[in-house]
């Protein structure tokens, strides 16, 4: 965790040491007409989600859950397609597919008993809609915020400790509602370094499927609340 933080201070410093850079070489650089934007998002760099699922055959049978992750090192590809009106408006898309492998812990009921590791394998796939209002702050300094609206699916397989041959698989189905904001750093006219946050809350239908000896899958419902920090390049046409 302290090298994230580390990681990402050094990011943050290094972003606007360059925008500081640029205010003498123009007057403003920042977009002030129509015109399309492609954000590459190669780093979501912080993501932090909880919430609660319920048992569709037992709804009294619930379950946790919270996640901490950074995605440096896992495979992230992020894009953010706008159109840009008049310089303060902004709509387009979000698209973000990750890849990731991480460690879960299972904690035995029996203190006595050793936890069990299994390697996760873990990938998302998200598509929102939003809008964003632009502020013109400065001569390169652009904050944004603006809500979003959209869908995501996530599927997690890993093998079951218990049972070395059965490999179980969660798949969620969901929608999403939240908002977005952050600060686009132009060190050049067109060119813009953007780093945000976003924050939503997600609809979750989670269906759980145990290998071939046992055909009766699990399904829940539920939904979650999630914090992310993504980083991005900017640039517009």
């Amino acid at each position: 965790m302290k090298k994230f933080i580390g990681i990402f201070g050094l990011a943050v410093g290094l972003t606007f040491l360059l925008a500081s850079a640029s205010i003498g070489l123009a007057e403003d650089l920042l977009p002030q007409q129509g015109a399309f934007h492609l954000d590459l998002r190669a780093l979501n760099m912080l993501n932090i989600s909880g919430g609660n699922l319920a048992h569709d055959g037992d709804p009294a049978d619930k379950e946790k859950f919270t996640t901490l992750t950074g995605s440096l090192g896992s495979t992230v590809t992020g894009m953010k397609i706008g159109y840009l009106i008049s310089g303060y408006h902004d709509v387009g898309a979000h698209f973000l597919f990750s890849h990731s492998t991480v460690w879960r812990e299972f904690d035995p009921e029996d203190s006595a008993a050793e936890k069990e590791k299994t390697r996760d394998r873990i990938s998302d796939f998200r598509m929102v809609a939003y809008y964003n209002y632009n502020f013109h702050a400065g001569s390169f300094v652009m904050p944004y915020v603006g809500p979003m609206l959209g869908v995501y699916q996530r599927t997690d397989a890993f093998t079951n400790p218990d049972d070395s041959n059965q490999d179980t698989t969660t798949v969620n189905n969901g929608g999403i509602f939240g908002v977005e904001g952050g600060v686009k750093l132009f060190p050049y006219q067109h060119v813009a370094f953007d780093l945000g946050l976003m924050f939503d809350y997600a609809s979750i239908g989670q269906n759980t499927s145990y290998g071939d000896d046992r055909l009766e899958d699990d399904k829940w419902k539920g939904g979650s609340l999630e914090f992310g920090i993504v980083g991005g390049l900017n640039v517009y046409f």
